[in-house]
């Protein structure tokens, strides 16, 4: 008798864009598991009654993004110290109806600079956006001795970031969002990490303005988190100033693996499969 497909999920708003179920189904593949991966677009509002639903139709896992890394905590039945610590979760599992969440993010994006010989220490990093990737960059790079700016419209959630990680050696500053502030503070980035939805495929918002770009120092990269488009105007612009760039789509890749690994309890070569997935996703969206 054949074993049953296991389910795992994405939700988000929007999710039309995203790239994890061909990685995940890729993954399956790959690993020779028997998993289905599905997108849910889930509002808000709806979020606890999807939860409700996951564990009805005994969903074994689903990853987690815009907008729900933050509010979903309270919802679950218990998350990983380092979630919480984090306060986002983007990888949930489900035993016996329990659902546990963990965050990924953070390793998958030290990952992601690694491929690159990148190191945050000791670097001046510039983060746009306080949300729940925003709160697991801040991690990662205080966890590699970096100085932070967050610069963010929400000042709430940029203050929950800088009270929840700062060091009394190594504290993060925090200014309100404005080109006044963009500039200057970029003109002392090596790295500006772009956090926001800005710019993301199916968002429909993106920056009024890159003059900012133009303060940077030569040697600075630009890392735009987003994956769809690849080239976002702002990593265009970056590029045409003869900026280093990376886009979101080496961090996704990692933060799944990783996740699947949760999901699955397999121990995987993260390095070998991400070269892998990329050759995959190359041929499948032909970018």
């Amino acid at each position: 008798m054949d074993n049953p497909k296991k389910q795992l999920a994405i939700i988000g708003n929007p999710i039309a864009h995203s790239h994890s179920p061909l990685i995940h189904h890729a993954l399956s593949k790959l690993t020779d598991q028997n998993y289905t991966y599905t997108p849910y677009q889930v509002e808000p509002q709806n979020l606890r009654e999807w939860l409700e639903f996951a564990r009805e139709t005994h969903i074994c896992g689903f990853n987690v993004t815009i907008p729900h890394k933050t509010t979903i905590i309270p919802l679950l039945d218990q998350a990983t110290l380092e979630a919480k610590t984090i306060g986002a979760v983007n990888t949930v599992v489900q035993t016996e109806g329990k659902l546990s969440g963990y965050n990924t993010d953070t390793a998958g994006f030290l990952l992601a600079l690694k491929e690159k010989n990148y190191s945050l220490q000791d670097k001046n990093a510039l983060i746009l956006g306080s949300g729940g990737v925003a709160k697991a960059v801040a991690f990662a790079c205080m966890s590699e001795s970096a100085k932070i700016t967050i610069i963010s419209i929400d000042q709430s959630t940029a203050k929950e970031i800088q009270d929840q990680f700062s060091l009394p050696y190594n504290p993060i500053n925090i200014v309100t969002w404005n080109l006044k502030n963009l500039i200057q503070y970029a003109s002392k980035a090596d790295i500006l990490i772009q956090a926001t939805p800005l710019g993301m495929k199916h968002f429909n918002c993106d920056f009024e303005n890159l003059d900012f770009l133009k303060e940077l120092p030569s040697h600075a990269l630009v890392y735009d988190l987003i994956y769809t488009p690849k080239t976002t105007k702002l990593l265009a612009e970056a590029k045409s100033l003869g900026l280093n760039t990376i886009n979101g789509l080496p961090m996704l890749i990692y933060q799944a693996i990783l996740a699947y690994e949760i999901f699955t309890g397999l121990t995987l070569d993260h390095a070998a499969l991400a070269k892998k997935i990329k050759q995959i996703l190359q041929k499948e969206l032909g970018e």
